[in-house]
């Protein structure tokens, strides 16, 4: 499509409804995923859902103070941001916040996946770095967003590529700023996913291996979870229905081996061994006196397939939301840099803007659908509303809206 005038009735229209499109379903549905996150108290209490809330966070600031904006300047061609400053630096200051701190977090997203997949042993599941993260995220996103008020750089002003107020990325600072994300983070954001993959498939190669060598050992495994009384559960109820270790509900110094508990008492307890199993059941006891918390014997096969499977399944998301930010923001950063030449710059430019808006809407949906217990709740939240609306109170609404008497 060529469009002859910047503001001609066409582009006015196709911007004004491809907008219209994007605002109200970034708003909504990031606010869902984070109600969803902040009412599941499984999801809210694992640390990696906390870097997930806060992209979801700045995407509805990037919806609710950057999308109204641009907005208003498609139908007077930006002029009220033109002759009012204060609001400029204003609308400026929130766009530079909740936009920078999308790659930061993306970046930590990706890192702590790596850190616990490929790295575990040295950095383990950790709250306090998640809050660090975030925290870094966030506060050079702040810097960034106060660097033009100081005039340590080119002020705000209005962009008519972008349809609202920013930097210029001619400036020097931001310009390596754009570059930096462009040929730095992003090819290391797909290293890290590459190694991430890598050890995800030579661990799944290794179980596959384990299980064919000896299925009877790994099928005894499978079920050697123990109560805190000592019984074994053959069948673990959902609440343990995936490793303690990867159970966003359980602190990770509440998984501990059970002292005393040797591997040949473990092997009499598969055999049937009644003695030996009244036996590990009083070591068990023993140790619930002093320690007063649930205790596992070390990781059977199945605990760490089922690990795997719940690490396999978190990557694959944080991948998607990788990877669609990246489609999203390439074009904006290849057109807005001066790195692909275009015959119509504005249309291009305004285009590239609205296609990354589009990653404000897409993440929480992603994360909503593919996340199995946002899902869940997604679902649940839904069939109680559709009963809620079955009661009288909310029937009578009904009808007085449709205008029954």
């Amino acid at each position: 499509m060529n469009v002859s005038s910047n503001n001609s009735v066409a582009a006015v229209a196709l911007e004004s409804l491809s907008l219209f499109i994007i605002m109200p379903g970034a708003i909504l549905a990031n606010g869902v995923a984070i109600f969803i996150i902040l009412r599941t108290r499984s999801l809210w209490k694992h640390a990696h859902n906390l870097l997930i809330l806060s992209l979801n966070i700045a995407d509805l600031g990037v919806a609710i103070f950057t999308m109204p904006c641009a907005m208003i300047s498609v139908f007077d061609g930006g002029n009220y941001l033109r002759t009012h400053t204060s609001a400029c630096k204003f609308n400026g200051f929130l766009a530079v916040l909740f936009t920078f701190v999308i790659p930061a977090l993306i970046l930590f997203i990706t890192l702590e996946r790596f850190l616990v997949i490929n790295l575990s042993q040295r950095f383990p599941r950790s709250r306090r770095r998640v809050y660090v993260f975030i925290l870094i995220s966030w506060a050079t996103s702040l810097m960034a967003a106060i660097l033009p008020l100081t005039n340590a750089t080119l002020p705000y002003i209005y962009i008519p590529t972008t349809r609202h107020c920013s930097p210029p990325w001619l400036d020097p600072v931001f310009h390596a700023a754009g570059l930096i994300l462009l040929a730095g983070e992003i090819p290391l954001l797909l290293l890290l996913y590459a190694a991430i993959v890598y050890n995800l498939k030579k661990t799944g190669t290794n179980l596959k291996k384990t299980r064919r060598r000896d299925p009877t050992k790994s099928a005894c495994r499978d079920s050697s979870v123990i109560s805190a009384y000592g019984e074994e559960i053959t069948s673990p109820p959902a609440s343990v229905s995936r490793p303690l270790e990867d159970d966003p509900t359980v602190e990770p110094d509440t998984v501990q081996h059970v002292q005393g508990v040797t591997s040949a008492d473990s092997a009499a307890v598969c055999s049937g061994d009644d003695d030996v199993f009244k036996a590990t059941g009083e070591k068990i006891r023993a140790n619930l006196k002093t320690k007063g918390k649930r205790v596992f014997k070390q990781k059977s096969f199945g605990a760490r397939r089922r690990q795997w499977s719940a690490q396999r399944r978190v990557a694959t998301i944080s991948a998607v939301l990788v990877i669609t930010t990246i489609v999203c923001w390439i074009p904006y950063l290849l057109v807005h840099l001066n790195i692909v030449p275009v015959s119509d710059y504005h249309w291009f430019g305004v285009m590239t803007m609205w296609f990354a808006f589009t990653n404000a809407l897409l993440d929480p949906v992603i994360y909503t659908f593919m996340n199995r217990q946002a899902r869940a709740e997604l679902a649940k939240f839904f069939q109680n509303l559709k009963v809620c609306c079955q009661l009288e109170p909310c029937r009578k609404l009904q009808h007085f809206i449709r205008g029954g008497d």
